[in-house]
């Protein structure tokens, strides 16, 4: 068999074998970009379960006080008087409630895409709410909203 008929078979090959590279390494890229789009969910999520143990916290630091603690979604943040964290400063009940509705509601904005935040009350138990916008989680495109949200339902 003379080496003429074999002429260009080598670089065939390498052609295919590129072509079947590509495809792999193209599959290797949608895996990555999933899996970015996982990780930021589960990093909203965690910070969700995170800013409504926060304010549960705050709710059972004064059992008595916990019925004053409920807010809407849309209800407006309370107004603070006075720094109630800084040391040396004594605030009533309702101060400290106002204070840690403020800071707590201020948290989720700052931590959270269009992040709303309640606590209502169902039967025994407390409904602490966190709403986000999970949009760049789930891969959503051209400005469209997807809103997950986390409720913890526990008692005081």
């Amino acid at each position: 068999m003379s080496r003429k008929n074999e002429a260009g078979s080598s670089l065939i090959e390498v052609v295919v074998a590129l072509f079947v590279l590509a495809i792999g390494m193209l599959g290797v890229l949608s895996m990555q970009v999933k899996s970015m789009q996982f990780n930021q969910s589960a990093y909203y999520y965690s910070q969700a379960v995170f800013l409504a143990n926060e304010i549960l916290e705050n709710m059972r630091s004064s059992p008595s006080n916990a019925n004053t603690y409920l807010i809407d979604l849309e209800e407006k943040s309370p107004e603070i008087s006075k720094n109630c964290s800084a040391s040396g400063t004594t605030c009533t009940l309702a101060e400290q409630r106002d204070y840690n509705l403020n800071q707590w509601r201020d948290n989720i904005e700052k931590t959270l895409v269009s992040g709303k935040s309640s606590v209502a009350r169902v039967g025994d138990f407390y409904a602490i709410t966190v709403q986000f916008d999970d949009s760049r989680g789930s891969g959503k495109q051209n400005g469209e909203v997807e809103l997950s949200e986390y409720v913890l339902m526990t008692e005081i």
